[in-house]
């Protein structure tokens, strides 16, 4: 009887791990719950968003810029977010900007802007898995630029019930990747705005 018991806890195990893999490129067995593999410090890797009109990567630590497919611009940059068990985010972005920066004649500085809110799975219904998407709620956002001394623009939104949906393509213990494919339409005209963010976690 003991043999049989341990037979479907190992089965009952086994199905649980299966049942993990919600995005396409999941793993497919792991101990820990997707909770627990978000939650943390994670480092972009790569990123990409494209618009009919507009691309924008970042690649190699710079973030590249091309509009109507000729080259913009191209500056070193770091981006982080970190995921708490509490249900917070936090998403800080850097972008060094070198001196004479567009011909300005303006010394190097930098920008970073930090946004903050609450984070949660959603899915469940015909069209989506369990926990196969992660919802983002903004509340707070920040910007520091270092060209005007310490100077802080704080933005704040109060009863936010708007929030950014990205569908997770990858969660892993040590990679998440996320993407959205987004259709704009008015009686005239519509535009496809895509976007694909790798991370590894620090």
């Amino acid at each position: 009887m003991k043999i049989v018991i341990k037979c479907l806890t190992f089965i009952f195990i086994g199905l649980s791990f299966l049942q993990c893999q919600k995005g396409e490129n999941d793993p497919q067995f792991s101990l820990l719950t997707r909770k627990q593999r978000l939650k943390g410090d994670w480092e972009i890797k790569s990123l990409e968003i494209k618009t009919p009109t507009k691309l924008e990567k970042i690649v190699d630590g710079y973030y590249v810029k091309y509009e109507n497919d000729i080259f913009k611009d191209s500056v070193p940059v770091t981006y982080t977010v970190s995921f708490d068990n509490a249900g917070a985010y936090t998403m800080v972005q850097k972008i060094d900007y070198p001196s004479n920066y567009m011909n300005q004649g303006n010394e190097s500085y930098s920008i970073e802007t930090t946004n903050g809110g609450t984070w949660n799975f959603a899915g469940g219904d015909e069209n989506y898995k369990t926990k196969s998407r992660l919802l983002l709620m903004p509340n707070k956002q920040e910007e520091v630029n270092s060209a005007i001394g310490v100077n802080v623009s704080i933005f704040i939104i109060e009863g936010n019930n708007a929030g950014q949906v990205w569908d997770i393509d990858k969660l892993a213990n040590d990679e998440l990747w996320l993407f959205y494919n987004v259709t704009y339409s008015d009686p005239i005209s519509s535009e496809v705005s895509t976007a694909t963010l790798k991370f590894n976690k620090k």
